[in-house]
């Protein structure tokens, strides 16, 4: 199979899985290849190095000969693993309003309709935290919110675990590719989602985790929801990155207050002075994002 041979959605494929090339980048090319992947490909090396932001290890990565070895591969992965690959509008639309939406992403199960929300916090939370998470992850999943979160030990685990516990939809995005489980220890947590819901991930198969990928997830996190609620954060730590994401995004930031002396409150405080709303329950959250 070369590049030529490629069908619509394989070539998104390939271009979405290219090192070198984040979503800004492979959007850009897409735009001025009249939104056309196969056209990147038969490109000429002059072409691509004249667009902005396309330099020799981005053109190296798209015109490396080996592509329809690699999308053969990814394939099978596909079809082994029970996911399938989404492309264009078949991404939820909140996603597909922010600046580096997704050109692609691999799903695993059904995503489940709107409204979305998104809990995230510590990985250590306290008790207090536990209970808070759990109460208003239950709540806002009765109320027919799909809980989105990131499938990480804590808060994360907790909020998925709690809009399970009362049949409710939920979401989690991964920030490795889907046949990489992490923590390993939510093996069964990630089954539960994508038989209820959706697992979710933007990278492909064999990609593991790391600090680019982190943050790539956590985008998503905030850009499908109306609106993310962060439960329990120290002063740094993803949880914040997910926040500023969503005030960039135009989303609404909601944060649970905590005890002044422990450290662990210091993230979601800091969130409440520079304009995040305080609630201590999931009918202040529904109250504020309903319209007025």
């Amino acid at each position: 199979m070369n590049t030529s041979k490629l069908s619509r959605k394989e070539a998104m494929l390939l271009l979405n899985s290219l090192p070198k090339l984040g979503p800004i980048s492979t959007n850009r090319l897409l735009d001025v290849f009249e939104g056309d992947p196969l056209k990147i490909f038969q490109a000429s090396k002059r072409e691509l190095l004249s667009i902005s932001g396309v330099g020799p290890s981005i053109v190296h990565s798209i015109l490396e000969q080996e592509h329809g070895t690699w999308v053969k591969k990814e394939l099978d992965m596909i079809q082994k693993h029970s996911t399938y690959f989404i492309t264009e509008e078949e991404i939820p639309s909140s996603l597909r309003e922010i600046y580096d939406t997704p050109i692609g992403l691999y799903v695993k199960g059904t995503i489940p309709s709107g409204p979305y929300f998104s809990i995230v916090g510590t990985r250590l939370p306290s008790l207090y935290a536990q209970k808070v998470c759990s109460m208003i992850s239950t709540d806002l999943a009765k109320a027919g919110f799909c809980i989105v979160s990131g499938m990480a030990r804590g808060i994360d685990s907790i909020a998925h675990q709690s809009a399970l516990g009362v049949n409710g939809k939920t979401i989690a995005f991964l920030g490795s590719g889907m046949d990489i489980v992490y923590p390993p220890e939510n093996l069964g947590l990630y089954q539960k989602i994508a038989a209820k819901g959706a697992v979710i991930s933007e990278f492909p198969f064999r990609r593991k985790a790391d600090r680019r990928t982190f943050p790539m997830r956590n985008r998503l996190v905030s850009g499908i929801s109306s609106g993310v609620l962060v439960v329990e954060s120290g002063s740094s730590g993803g949880s914040l990155i997910t926040a500023r994401f969503a005030a960039e995004q135009g989303r609404s930031v909601f944060a649970i207050p905590g005890r002044i002396d422990q450290p662990s409150s210091e993230g979601c405080h800091q969130l409440i002075r520079e304009g995040a709303t305080l609630v201590s329950n999931a009918i202040e959250i529904i109250e504020d994002l309903s319209p007025s």
